[in-house]
């Protein structure tokens, strides 16, 4: 029994280690939906085994221990949604933190109510808030005597929720919501109130604590599951290794041909050279073969192309605002997005460009949609998902993004004077200037 025991332990601890790969280190995008419960697998069936330990010893100690497992692994998967490298939006990644907070009650499950994304969204939200906290509702009271007694799991359940939430809006990763609050206390403590004053609490002793099923039944389900976590865990594990290999740069094979200055190509609002001509020698990613000129314009150059042994020269080295005025000029229109980019506050743009000067318009490329250059010259400071609008700043000017896919399924964007004060208004403002 103390072999079966160990033997359960070592599975939990494998099954923990991997699904907080999977989640907090692993470069896949897993998704949601079955993907992802198959990364919740790897802590279900260590539970389960748990379970059917439990139900075959008299020892009380060990079926206690087996409920600190269940709480250990609700914590770790809980936490795993809430904080894991999934919900990182882009704002994050390139440094930015979008905090947000809502104090009104009802505010947020209102505005979800109304959402364009459907009820189907909204009753996904406000139902899984309301659930989340529901396991402790049922795990605490019989892990300790202490939290049967209601101001005392009301208070644990409380200090719980305002951690989360408070990380949550520390870290960027969500806003400390109000509602979520409410939902979240009002699931676990309307369950709590349900065991505790029914029938169900005592059928939950029972069977947690003194039900007893055949070993032999028991162990044979045992070693079914073990053979899922195995299938299981090794095709996680064979995701990552061929994520891994498939990812995997090489540059040994980049040899220098000769010793010349080479223009290898542009990107971004810069030319890059290389000291010397590589010819036709290659990167690998994984089995892929990449000369220097095609990987710096891969999605892989973005982490690698400073690392490199290259150049790089300014194309664009200064942008003139002329002829100041009170309207916003159409620079440009998408005609597959159908989105319109204005020029608001002056009527002339020029750029100096490879140590000449041109009118913007001679830049824009209207038949082949090249308006991209404007926003190599800015980066994403801000973006306020609610609002629908977001800042990209430059040295030389700023971009004002005002967007909501959701309802309109198109976007304005103004280019702005550097110092043009931008506020939560701006964006409707602009929207009445003809």
């Amino acid at each position: 029994m103390k072999k079966i025991f160990i033997a359960n332990i070592l599975i939990a601890s494998f099954g923990i280690i991997l699904y907080l790969f999977l989640l907090f280190y692993s470069p896949l995008e897993f998704g949601t939906g079955y993907k992802e419960l198959e990364n919740v697998i790897l802590l279900a069936i260590p539970c389960i085994l748990f379970l059917l330990f439990s139900f075959t010893t008299n020892n009380n100690k060990e079926r206690k221990i087996c409920m600190y497992f269940y709480l250990l692994s609700y914590l770790v998967v809980m936490f795993g949604f809430v904080f894991s490298n999934n919900r990182y939006s882009e704002l994050t990644i390139q440094g930015i933190i979008p905090r947000d907070y809502n104090l009104i009650p009802f505010h947020s499950i209102i505005e979800l109510l109304k959402s364009p994304l459907g009820y189907r969204f909204s009753l996904y939200n406000i139902i899984g808030n309301f659930l989340m906290l529901t396991p402790l509702s049922i795990l605490l009271p019989m892990i300790h005597e202490k939290f049967k007694k209601t101001n005392i799991f009301l208070i644990s359940i409380t200090i719980l929720c305002l951690f989360i939430e408070s990380i949550q809006y520390i870290t960027g990763l969500g806003s400390f919501d109000i509602d979520d609050f409410i939902l979240n206390i009002s699931g676990a403590i309307i369950l709590f109130l349900l065991t505790k004053f029914s029938t169900i609490s005592n059928f939950l002793e029972n069977l947690f604590f003194k039900r007893k099923f055949s070993e032999r039944i028991c162990n044979f389900l045992s070693i079914i599951l073990i053979v899922m976590f195995i299938l299981v865990g090794t095709r996680r594990i064979l995701f990552l290794v061929n994520d891994y290999y498939e990812n995997k740069i090489d540059f040994s094979n980049l040899q220098c041909q000769s010793n010349e200055r080479t223009y290898i190509g542009d990107v971004n609002n810069y030319h890059y050279y290389s000291k010397c001509n590589y010819g036709t020698t290659y990167i690998t990613v994984g089995n892929l073969k990449y000369t220097i000129d095609d990987f710096i314009h891969s999605r892989y150059a973005n982490n690698y192309i400073d690392k490199l042994p290259l150049e790089k020269k300014e194309i664009i080295t200064n942008v003139i605002l002329k002829e100041k005025n009170s309207k916003k000029t159409l620079l440009y229109y998408d005609n597959d997005l159908h989105d319109n980019y204005y020029v608001y506050g002056y009527e002339k743009i020029y750029i100096e460009k490879d140590d000449q000067v041109y009118d913007i318009s001679e830049i824009i490329d209207y038949n082949h949609q090249n308006i991209a250059f404007i926003f190599s010259l800015t980066e994403l400071s801000f973006l306020d998902y609610n609002k629908g609008y977001g800042i990209y700043s430059g040295d030389y000017y700023q971009i004002l993004s005002c967007t909501n896919r959701w309802d309109t399924g198109n976007g304005n964007y103004y280019l702005l004077d550097i110092n043009y004060k931008i506020t939560d208004h701006s964006c409707s403002s602009f929207e009445r200037i003809e």
